[in-house]
């Protein structure tokens, strides 16, 4: 038995554990192994990291969450917006890129849980007109377009083309319809494309009467109380897109795409995609205790997960048996926009996500470092375990496109000032009757620039804008061999008609 004075010293230990346990932070709890840990050095670990990464990344912007199925353990903003001087925080809206097809295939899901639209049918069903096969000439499925096994290529889903303003979600079927081809790689069914997110996006309007956009916003966003998440790129709030030119951030707005709303372009933030990532993770319950399920169709599987128990993973398909991913057990969604990058991560049998929103590319490094490349890192410290370290190198060849500018220029000049030498120096009037007023190599000159200038986006069917803002370190260049070559030929154009007026014209 304890006397009063042994109670009272049990009782100051029992404090001290208490206290001790809170200020080294929790650990993740998921199920009884969980090697995961949260506690406060980690913490300190991963803002200190996310320091050091963003400097050496030149990062302008960063937001991070990390989720388990109960709530929140780490979120945090990092750098400034390019709004002004606004610092970002948890509610700051990216563009997600490539995270958006989670939120599609979850649309898709409802659809196909409500009993209006079935996974196995073929597309013809529901868009009569869209007669694209597969490779193998069998019908593209609605389950094809979900898991990529529609044979559309990559390379295709990546066209300047799909990025043009002008085409909306019916539109861009219309001319993938028209104009893509399918196609089996590497001896695999399974091709990542663009294409096929356009076309479910297409098929969500088809389907429910409504445009893309206020289905999700009514279904999804709504529901799930993520006000800080939409369609609207017009935002104050909206984080600045850069991209890494020549080793410098340049911000660059590139013209939004209403056909790819479905596939690369909802706005969001850390706060509103940690909610969505809970609803991953609880398998369709916004919470693990079942006291909340999205009112969307979804049938949820048993909460009581185990290694060996179903789950959900990113495009809402059904796996059985412990999770694989990439790194560290995690899998997911990596976005890859022109001047945004983003990664959205789980890992199911830890019960753990991870969502990082950056507002940069970075074409210039490689590897460059991105929102991947840091969450990778972050399961390490995580984990108990040193970040992989890796060397980043500068593509030299990119200063090629301005160095040949440079080079052209310096030639196109030489011949201006060779006519201006000419109409200096009066001695030297007999080489006047050499003078054409435009000679066919000049004509050739003219007709390629503008060629070049009104025929490119015809090709490639976008606008200078938006290649100026996506690829600046190539387009910038050429626009300016453009602009110099036809400059240097009207230059010297005036000077020979000066030169005849003043002397008398061509003998």
């Amino acid at each position: 038995m304890f006397n009063k004075k042994n109670r009272v010293k049990f009782s100051i230990i029992v404090l001290i554990v208490i206290l001790l346990s809170v200020t080294n932070g929790v650990t993740i709890a998921a199920s009884s192994s969980s090697q995961i840990n949260i506690s406060t050095q980690t913490i300190e670990k991963i803002n200190q990291y996310i320091d050091i990464k963003m400097k050496e990344g030149i990062i302008p912007g960063l937001s991070i969450a990390i989720v388990k199925s109960d709530g929140v353990i780490y979120e945090g903003g990092f750098g400034k917006t390019g709004n002004g001087r606004t610092a970002v925080t948890i509610d700051t809206p990216f563009v997600t890129g490539s995270l958006t097809k989670s939120i599609t295939a979850l649309a898709i899901k409802q659809l196909i849980d409500k009993g209006i639209l079935s996974a196995s049918a073929d597309v013809t069903k529901y868009i009569p007109w869209f007669t694209l096969s597969k490779p193998d000439g069998s019908a593209i499925t609605v389950s094809d377009l979900i898991n990529h096994t529609s044979g559309l290529l990559t390379s295709s889903g990546e066209e300047a083309y799909t990025y043009n303003s002008k085409y909306s979600l019916k539109t861009l079927t219309e001319e993938i319809n028209r104009s893509e081809h399918t196609q089996f790689m590497m001896e695999t069914e399974s091709q990542y494309s663009n294409l096929n997110y356009v076309i479910l996006g297409y098929l969500i309007e088809v389907i429910t009467g409504e445009s893309y956009t206020e289905y999700i916003n009514n279904s999804i966003l709504s529901p799930l109380e993520m006000n800080h998440s939409g369609f609207d790129d017009k935002s104050p709030q909206l984080a600045a897109g850069n991209r890494v030119v020549y080793g410098f951030n340049l911000k660059t707005d590139v013209p939004y795409p209403n056909g790819l709303v479905s596939t690369d372009y909802l706005i969001s933030s850390t706060s509103d995609l940690s909610k969505y990532l809970m609803l991953i993770l609880n398998n369709g319950y916004i919470t693990k205790d079942k006291s909340m399920l999205l009112n969307s169709g979804i049938a949820p599987i048993d909460l009581d997960l185990g290694s060996n128990q179903p789950y959900y993973d990113i495009l809402w398909n059904e796996i059985s048996g412990p999770s694989t991913g990439n790194y560290n057990g995690f899998f997911g969604a990596i976005g890859t926009l022109p001047n945004y990058n983003s990664a959205f991560l789980l890992n199911q049998d830890e019960h753990v996500g991870i969502v990082i929103l950056t507002n940069q590319y970075n074409s210039y490094k490689i590897p460059a470092i991105t929102a991947q490349t840091i969450a990778n890192d972050i399961t390490d410290i995580m984990f108990g375990k040193d970040p992989y370290q890796f060397r980043s190198k500068s593509q030299i060849s990119i200063w090629l496109f301005p160095i040949f500018a440079f080079i052209l220029t310096i030639f196109m000049l030489n011949e201006i000032i060779k006519i201006v030498r000419i109409l200096l120096d009066r001695r030297k009037n007999k080489d006047i009757l050499k003078v054409k007023y435009i000679n066919g190599t000049e004509i050739i000159r003219v007709l390629t620039s503008l060629f070049a200038y009104f025929g490119f986006p015809v090709i490639f069917n976008n606008s200078w804008r938006f290649f100026v803002a996506t690829n600046p370190e190539l387009v910038l260049p050429i626009l300016w061999i453009i602009v110099i070559n036809i400059l240097t030929v009207l230059a010297g154009l005036i000077i020979r008609f000066r030169m005849i007026r003043n002397f008398g014209g061509i003998k």
